[in-house]
C-alpha cells in the first residue's frame, strides 16, 4: 500500500487509541461538561467530527469506485495538498477548536455515555474508508482554482485554522453549486477594502435567489436539497468573532466574501 495512505492510517490509529486513554474513564458528567456556555463539551466535539467525517463517505465511496468525476479545475491545481494538510491540522492538538459558533446551534450538552468508544469505532471505520481509496490516482483528484488572485503583502491576525475552516465550506459550497453546470468555474481573490482583508470565493453555479441570499446566514438555511444549514452560519460566527463580517453579493456570478481587519506590515514583523 501507498506510504502516504499508510501513514494517514497510522495517525488515524494514534486518533483512536489518544481517545480512548485521554477520554475513555470520564464520566457521563465530565463528557458532557461545557467551560462555558458558547463552548463545545468533550461529547459534543466528538460526536461533530463523527458527523462531519460522515458527510465525506459519500465522495471517498465514488472516489473508491472510479464513479467520481473532476471537474475542469479539479485537474489543475495550485491547491494540490491543500485539503490533505487541513485534515492531518484536524486532527492535532489545539484547544481553540473546542469553541462553538453559539448557543442556537450547540444546545446543552446531552452526549450519550459511550461517545467515545462510538468515536473509535468511527475512526476505525474512517481508516478502512480511506484504505478503500488507496488505488486512487491522487494527482487526478485535487481542488483547483486557475483564478487565484492573492495580494502577497496583505495581512490578517486570525486564528489560521478556523479560517481555513470557514475556506474550506465556502469552496466545498460552491463545487457542490456548480454540480451539472456546463461551464464550471470557480475563483478565489483577496484584497485590500476600507482598512480590510476582503478574501472571496466565485462560482459560475445558477446563483442564489434573493430570498435566500438575505437570509444565508441564519442557522438552518440551506440552498441544498439535503443540506443541514449550519455550514454557513458557523462560518459567519467565526468570521464575527474576529472582528470581520461576510456577504454574499447579488447577481452572478455567484460570490461570498469574507472581511477580516487588516494587520499593518510592522505589526506583522513585529510579531
Amino acid at each position: 500500500m501507498d506510504e502516504r495512505i499508510t501513514g494517514i492510517t497510522s495517525a488515524l490509529k494514534h486518533v483512536a487509541d489518544d481517545a480512548r486513554s485521554t477520554f475513555g474513564n470520564l464520566s457521563p458528567e465530565q463528557l458532557n461538561w461545557k467551560p462555558a456556555e458558547k463552548s463545545w463539551s468533550v461529547g459534543q466535539c466528538l460526536e461533530h467530527i463523527i458527523k462531519t467525517n460522515e458527510a465525506f463517505y459519500p465522495e471517498f465511496e465514488k472516489l473508491a469506485n472510479g464513479t467520481r468525476k473532476n471537474s475542469f479545475f479539479e485537474s489543475y491545481s495550485p491547491f494540490t495538498g491543500f485539503l490533505g494538510r487541513f485534515l492531518i491540522k484536524a486532527v492535532s492538538d489545539d484547544s481553540k477548536k473546542a469553541k462553538a459558533p453559539s448557543k442556537k446551534i450547540v444546545p446543552p450538552s446531552d452526549t450519550s455515555p459511550d461517545i467515545v468508544d462510538r468515536f473509535a469505532s468511527h475512526i476505525d471505520n474512517v481508516t478502512r474508508t480511506v484504505e478503500s481509496c488507496a488505488a486512487v490516482d491522487r494527482q487526478k483528484t485535487v481542488l483547483t482554482s486557475p483564478f487565484l488572485d492573492v495580494a502577497p503583502d496583505l495581512c490578517v491576525d486570525v486564528d489560521g485554522v478556523q479560517i481555513q475552516q470557514v475556506l474550506i465550506n465556502l469552496i466545498t459550497n460552491a463545487l457542490e453549486a456548480m454540480e451539472g453546470c456546463a461551464t464550471r468555474k470557480i475563483g478565489i481573490a483577496a484584497r485590500l477594502r476600507a482598512g480590510m482583508v476582503e478574501i472571496s470565493v466565485t462560482d459560475s453555479g445558477p446563483g442564489l435567489a434573493a430570498s435566500i441570499r438575505e437570509t444565508l446566514f441564519e442557522p438552518f438555511v440551506s440552498t441544498k436539497q439535503h443540506g443541514m444549514g449550519v455550514g454557513l452560519s458557523i462560518c459567519r460566527t467565526i468570521v464575527e468573532r474576529h472582528g470581520g463580517r461576510i456577504e454574499a453579493s447579488a447577481g452572478l456570478p455567484t460570490r461570498i466574501a469574507i472581511c477580516l481587519p487588516a494587520q499593518a506590515q510592522d505589526a506583522r514583523a513585529a510579531a
